[in-house]
C-alpha cells in the first residue's frame, strides 16, 4: 500500500496524498489518543479506516508527508499566472479547492496537534519549516491559523533559539497573508513579551532583545495598527505610573519598579523611534515623560540600575527621534547624592546592572557600587553628547553641565569620580572650542534655518573626538568584561583538596558557634526577625495587571 502511494506522490496525485493524510491521521490519533472534551464536542472527527502500530510506519509516513505535501498542492492549486501565493490571491480561488478541503484542513490541524505533542528541538525545527510551506493553506482557514498562531507564539516566547526564530518567521508570513489577523497577532506577541519579561538576567535578556526586535519589525509593516496599539499600551503605563504617584504606596510602587513594566517601556521608546514615518512622532513626548516620571518616582541611590535603564532608552530616543532630552541632568543627580558619596564600608561586588533594577543595602556602601556607576554616568554622558556633538549651539549645551562637574570635583573626595569627570569636561571643552572656532567663519545667522541644517549635516559626516573617545570607550569596556567573565570561570573550578579543607574548616567554625550560643542563651527578638523578613519581601514583584480578558 504504501509502495503504491509513493507511486502516486511521485506523480503529484492528489488522489494519494489524500490517503496518506488519512493514514497520518490514524497516526497522530495514536500519538496523542486523550484529547480534550470541549474540542470533541465542537469538531465531529470521523473514525480512520488506517491503523498505525509501529514507530517505523510512523516514520514513513511523516517523511512521506513532509517531502511531498508542499509540492503537490502548490502544483495542483497554483496558476499559469499567478505561481505565487498573496493575500489577494490564496489557494481556496481555485477550482480544484473542493476536492482537497476536508482532506487538508484534518491534516493542518495534525501538524498543530504535533506541535503540542513534541518537544525536541530537531523535531520541531523540521515542523516548523513545514508549517512555513503550509501558510498559504493555513490563511484559508481563519479558525486554524488561530490555533497555529497560539501555538507559535508560545514556541516564541519560551524555546530553543533556532525554534524561536522559525515560529516568528511563519508568524510574519502568516500576517502576510491574512492581513485581517494583524491586530490579532500583533497584540498576542505583546501580551506575551511583557509575561515572559518578569525575570531578567543576564541568561534571559537576549531572548528578551529578540522578541523586542522581532516586535519592532511586526509594529513597522502597519502604521496606523501600531499607533492605534501603541497609544492604547502607553496609556496603560500612564495609568499605572499616575496611580504609584498619587497613592504613594508599596504595592503601587511595586507596579511600576519591576522587570514587566521596564520591558515594555523599553520596547516602546524603540517602536516610536525605530518606525519611520510622521504616524508614531506624537508618541515621542508621552514616552519621554513616562521615564522621567519612573526616574523621578524614587530618586533613592538604591535604584540606580532602574535609573540608568530609563536613562539609557531617553538616549536612545534622542539619537533615533532627533529630540532634546536633558538626560545629563540626571546622571548627576545621582552623582551628586550624598547618598552616593558616602565613604565605601564592605568589599561586596555588586551585580551586573543590566539584568537588575534594584540592589541590596550593603551593596550600595561597596566601593564596587560606585566604580559601576560612575562608569555608567560617564558613558551615558558621552552617549549624551555624541548626540548633539555636531549641534551649532554644542558650546551653549555643555555650559551648565560643565559648571556642575567642576563644582563636584572640587568638593568630592572620590579619586575614580575626580578623575573620570575632569576627563569628560577636557574632551567636552576642547570640542566645544573647536565648534566655536568653525561656527565664527559662518556667515549666516540664527534665523536661517537651512543653512543651519546644512552646516550641521555636514558636521555629521564629519568625525569628531567625543564620537571617538566613546567607540574606544565601548571597546575597552567590552574586553573588559569577557576578561572578568573568564576570571570567573577559572574560580568556580575549585580543585577537590581545597573543597574537602574548607568543609573541615567550616565544620570546625560551626562546632564553635554551636558552643558559643549554648554558653552565652542569647535570643533574638522577634521585632528583629519580622524587620528581616519585610526587607527581603522588598525584592518581590507582582505581576504586571493587562487589560485584556482574552485568554492564550
Amino acid at each position: 500500500m504504501i509502495e503504491k502511494w509513493n507511486e502516486g506522490l511521485e506523480k503529484d496525485s492528489i488522489k494519494s496524498l489524500k490517503c496518506v493524510f488519512r493514514a497520518f491521521r490514524a497516526a497522530v490519533d495514536k500519538l496523542s489518543p486523550e484529547e480534550d472534551e470541549s474540542e470533541n464536542k465542537k469538531q465531529k472527527k470521523e473514525k480512520s479506516n488506517y491503523l498505525v502500530e509501529t514507530n517505523s510506519m510512523y516514520n514513513t509516513l511523516m517523511k512521506m508527508c513532509l517531502k511531498h505535501t508542499g509540492r503537490i498542492l502548490d502544483k495542483n492549486l497554483t496558476s499559469a499566472k499567478q505561481k505565487k501565493f498573496t493575500s489577494t490571491h490564496l489557494p481556496s480561488s481555485h477550482r480544484l479547492w473542493s476536492s482537497v478541503k476536508g482532506a487538508l484542513k484534518q491534516y493542518l490541524h495534525d501538524i498543530i496537534q504535533l506541535l503540542r505533542v513534541h518537544s525536541d528541538v530537531s523535531v520541531l525545527t523540521i515542523l516548523l519549516r513545514h508549517c512555513q510551506v503550509l501558510c498559504p493553506y493555513y490563511a484559508c482557514f481563519p479558525k486554524i491559523s488561530k490555533m497555529l498562531l497560539k501555538r507559535l507564539i508560545r514556541m516564541w516566547c519560551s524555546g530553543d533559539e533556532h525554534v524561536r526564530v522559525l515560529a516568528f518567521l511563519c508568524i510574519r508570513s502568516l500576517s502576510f497573508l491574512a492581513p485581517k489577523l494583524y491586530e490579532f497577532i500583533v497584540k498576542k506577541l505583546y501580551l506575551g513579551f511583557v509575561r515572559n519579561s518578569k525575570y531578567v538576567n543576564l541568561k534571559t535578556k537576549p531572548t528578551i532583545t529578540f522578541m523586542k526586535n522581532s516586535l519592532v519589525e511586526m509594529f513597522s509593516y502597519n502604521e496606523s495598527a501600531a499607533y492605534k496599539h501603541g497609544f492604547l499600551y502607553i496609556r496603560q503605563l500612564a495609568i499605572t505610573l499616575r496611580n504609584a504617584i498619587t497613592v504613594k504606596k508599596k504595592d503601587s510602587y511595586q507596579s511600576v519598579y519591576n522587570w514587566q513594566y521596564i520591558s515594555a517601556l523599553q520596547l516602546w521608546s524603540q517602536v516610536v523611534c525605530d518606525i519611520e514615518g510622521d504616524v508614531m512622532k506624537p508618541l515621542v513626548y508621552p514616552v519621554v515623560q513616562l521615564n522621567i516620571g519612573v526616574i523621578e518616582l524614587i530618586p533613592a541611590a538604591r535604584y540606580y540600575p532602574l535609573r540608568f535603564h530609563c536613562i539609557e532608552s531617553l538616549n536612545y530616543l534622542s539619537r533615533k527621534a532627533d529630540v532634546y532630552i536633558p538626560t545629563a541632568a540626571f546622571v548627576l543627580q545621582a552623582l551628586e547624592s550624598k547618598e552616593f558619596l558616602r565613604k565605601p564600608i564592605s568589599s561586596e561586588k555588586p551585580p551586573d546592572f543590566a539584568g537588575v533594577i534594584k540592589l541590596s543595602k550593603s551593596q550600595l556602601r561597596s566601593k564596587a557600587f560606585q566604580d559601576c556607576t560612575i562608569d555608567l554616568a560617564l558613558e551615558s554622558l558621552l552617549e549624551h553628547y555624541a548626540v548633539f556633538s555636531s549641534s551649532i549651539a554644542f558650546p551653549e549645551l555643555i555650559f551648565p553641565i560643565c559648571h556642575r562637574l567642576k563644582r563636584l570635583i572640587k568638593t568630592c573626595k572620590v579619586f575614580k569620580l575626580c578623575k573620570d569627570m575632569k576627563m569628560l569636561v577636557d574632551k567636552i571643552q576642547a570640542h566645544a572650542d573647536i565648534m566655536t572656532k568653525s561656527r565664527d567663519q559662518v556667515s549666516f545667522s540664527p534665523k536661517d534655518v537651512e543653512q543651519v541644517r546644512k552646516w550641521e549635516e555636514e558636521k555629521k559626516q564629519s568625525k569628531n573626538g567625543i564620537s571617538e573617545f566613546l567607540t574606544t570607550w565601548r571597546n575597552m569596556k567590552k574586553v573588559s568584561e569577557s576578561n572578568h567573565q573568564q576570571q570567573h570561570e577559572e574560580e568556580m573550578e575549585i580543585p577537590e583538596k581545597k573543597d574537602k579543607d574548607e568543609d573541615n574548616k567550616k565544620r570546625k567554625q560551626t562546632e564553635k558557634d554551636t558552643s558559643e550560643t549554648k554558653t552565652k542563651k542569647k535570643k533574638k527578638s522577634k521585632p528583629e526577625k519580622q524587620h528581616k523578613f519585610d526587607e527581603n519581601e522588598n525584592d518581590i514583584v507582582e505581576d504586571y495587571k493587562f487589560s485584556d480578558d482574552d485568554d492564550e
